[in-house]
């Protein structure tokens, strides 16, 4: 069977790749396909940066759960090379499309560039696939308030404290998982026990104080999201940590995974003068999440 391919970074899968996605797998479907996303695990302009940690919208496992989910029969995640970079165009079209992919058929956003110095995009694309008698598929982009969703607009939307906003374009809310690991232990002689996530590395952790729902075992939780790096307690040797305070929860969390939503930004981090101060502040912190959650603005 023929692959038809589906060309593109697809960090944080937003509403305009599920367009996509879906479109390229209905139309694979049709003419008798697999549909196979073929995607980079960091976005070009992370590599040639060389920023690889707090960066991602979504983790290689992540993409892969959601790709599957849009109706993808296969999904390659590769990892971008300076080798890769310097393909030409064509040469990425005949070699690493047809040649080692069995294309048949493509599908990519309006955006989509590819080969060296970017010189190829969805014209020359479509001009390959016509004289090669294959199938093309582009999709135009989607708009919120005016502006394309992209990955670089979602991170935007996390980092300057609307996870709201993120969540209409990605189509649902910025979730943060992790192994729940001993913190410190702070927290608790505070009298707000938390629990300290192991997230990847590469994870995008925007800083804040966020009113959040935690999901441990299928059940959802109100919470308090602390994303951070701690400067009044000046504690775990200054790392960029999340920990979360689960509303109504009784147990022990350790090693057992804990999905953690964003829904409201509730205060950006801040230095307090006492450890009374923060703790006036927690109690806050979890009187504005409790509100929202019995206003059913967290689910």
């Amino acid at each position: 069977m023929s692959d038809f391919l589906i060309l593109g970074t697809f960090d944080g899968v937003h509403r305009g790749h599920q367009m996509l996605l879906k479109a390229a797998a209905t139309q694979a479907a049709a003419h008798g396909m697999k549909s196979h996303a073929v995607c980079f695990l960091y976005p070009p302009k992370f590599f040639f940066s060389g920023i690889k940690e707090n960066c991602l919208l979504t983790t290689p496992c992540e993409k892969k759960k959601l790709l599957s989910g849009l109706g993808c029969d296969t999904v390659e995640i590769i990892e971008f090379s300076r080798e890769i970079s310097e393909i030409p165009a064509e040469r990425f079209f005949y070699d690493f499309l047809i040649r080692d992919r069995k294309a048949a058929g493509i599908a990519a956003g309006a955006d989509f560039f590819f080969g060296k110095n970017r010189e190829g995009n969805t014209t020359l694309l479509e001009t390959l696939c016509a004289r090669n008698g294959m199938i093309f598929l582009k999709k135009d982009f989607l708009l919120y308030k005016g502006q394309k969703i992209s990955s670089s607009f979602v991170r935007n939307l996390l980092i300057t404290g609307r996870p709201e906003e993120a969540s209409v374009c990605l189509g649902r809310k910025y979730e943060i998982s992790g192994k729940v690991v001993h913190g410190a232990g702070i927290g608790r002689t505070l009298g707000f026990p938390t629990a300290n996530l192991e997230t990847e590395p590469a994870k995008l952790l925007p800083p804040g104080v966020y009113a959040a729902s935690a999901e441990i075992d299928g059940r959802n939780y109100p919470s308090v999201a602390s994303i951070g790096r701690r400067p009044t307690l000046k504690t775990l040797g200054n790392r960029l940590i999340t920990e979360v305070h689960l509303l109504a929860f009784e147990g022990d969390l350790y090693g057992r995974t804990l999905s953690v939503s964003l829904c409201h930004r509730i205060r950006s981090e801040k230095i307090f003068s006492s450890k009374e101060e923060l703790v006036r502040q927690i109690a806050e912190d979890k009187k504005a999440a409790a509100l929202l959650a019995a206003a059913g603005s967290l689910k």
